[in-house]
């Protein structure tokens, strides 16, 4: 069930996706944001469900790369 969250003053979509572990391309389609950079302090924003991909959340940073192998001749 998606929670609700009312701008405080200095928010920005940024610190609100972080806080909720969502994404800002989220945050724009769930409430028809037309300018990212621009929202007002007291506007109530839908915030969606936190995405899960293979258990993770969109928030957890990628896997560290693997090590290179070496050949043997």
């Amino acid at each position: 069930m998606p929670t609700e969250y009312i701008v405080q003053k200095g928010d920005s979509l940024i610190r609100i996706a972080q806080q909720f572990g969502v994404t800002v391309a989220q945050l724009v389609a769930a409430n028809n944001i037309q300018n990212a950079d621009h929202i007002e302090e007291g506007q109530r924003l839908t915030i969606p469900p936190p995405t899960t991909v293979a258990g993770t959340t969109t928030t957890s940073k990628p896997p560290a790369p693997a090590a290179p192998t070496t050949a043997h001749s």
